[in-house]
């Protein structure tokens, strides 16, 4: 195991070499985020599966995210290239390649998956061998909030002294971190292409916060004490399922509502009690069990359209 290890970190440090991968700029420095963006590429994998992380890495850059994902699938590719996995194609297509190589037929997805982790780790111990090139930390709130924001500071002077100057850079540094999170901008998010039915819903004024009882203190001035509930790998804020789930059952209780949003979507008419059985509680009309994977599944809500200060749409 330990030989594999070592081959593969070998092998990434050779695929962030490549022409083609664009990690390291060109003072052989990689950009704080990518550290982040490689941890968060294992983790998708390992909770959504293969295909939906790949898919969401390979969309393309929005306009405020200064991680370009597709990079990090060209170096995922690139490692299974000199693995003799794949074979490389035309130049620049190396994410393309990689997508076309894990749709193929016959290919043992479980295998593939575990592959694909492995190549992931060493990519992320190789990446931080590398001088890292500070920026502004916008890309990801939820890593900027939950790990960025204790990790790079020492708290023992504000925790053992409650004044003193020894402890007012470490209170600055804080106010700085806050500013980073205040002025952070929400991206519009892609529906999981998974669903088969989507519901659209307004958030009105004064707005809406989840998990504000995630523990997020240590007991210091000037932080930020309130739970929020972020995505992990986008960092951007979202409903849990549970809640969409619980604010969709409470229009049942307006039984001619439900008719109606029936009626107008020419569908015949059933049972309302029956329909809510068995959307929420997996009954069917025997009232007995129906199998999980029948059941109906409430993925958390996104942020599909903004409205600004001024009260326009955001396009």
């Amino acid at each position: 195991m330990k030989k594999v290890q070592e081959k593969l970190i070998e092998i990434a440090s050779k695929a962030l070499q490549d022409e083609e991968v664009k990690l390291v700029t060109g003072e052989k420095m990689i950009p704080d985020s990518y550290n982040g963006a490689v941890a968060a590429f294992g983790v998708a994998i390992a909770l959504s599966g293969l295909r939906p992380a790949i898919a969401m890495y390979y969309s393309p850059k929005s306009e405020n995210e200064k991680v370009n994902k597709v990079e990090i699938l060209n170096a995922v590719a690139v490692m299974l290239i000199l693995l003799g996995k794949m074979e490389r194609g035309p130049k620049g297509t190396l994410a393309k390649q990689f997508l076309t190589y894990l749709l193929k037929n016959g290919l043992d997805q479980g295998k593939l998956k575990k592959q694909v982790i492995d190549c992931v780790i060493a990519l992320k111990h190789v990446i931080r061998t590398y001088p890292v090139k500070k920026e502004n930390y916008e890309t990801n709130n939820s890593w900027l909030f939950y790990k960025k924001y204790f990790r790079d500071i020492d708290l023992t002077p504000l925790l053992n002294a409650k004044d003193g100057e020894e402890g007012k850079p470490i209170l600055e540094t804080l106010k700085d971190i806050n500013k980073d999170l205040l002025c952070a901008k929400l991206d519009t998010l892609i529906p999981n292409e998974m669903a088969k039915q989507f519901l659209s819903a307004e958030v009105l004024y004064p707005g809406i916060v989840t998990g504000i009882s995630l523990p997020h203190t240590a007991g210091v001035k000037e932080e930020f004490r309130l739970g929020i509930h972020l995505e992990y790998t986008s960092g951007q804020p979202v409903i849990y399922g549970s809640s969409v789930k619980g604010m969709v059952r409470s229009a049942f209780r307006e039984k001619e509502y439900i008719l109606s949003i029936l009626q107008e979507n020419k569908l015949p008419e059933i049972d309302i009690d029956r329909l809510e059985e068995h959307m929420f509680e997996g009954l069917n009309e025997q009232k007995e069990d129906v199998p999980i994977c029948q059941r109906d599944v409430f993925f958390d809500a996104v942020i599909t359209n903004g409205i600004t200060k001024k009260r326009k749409r955001r396009k």
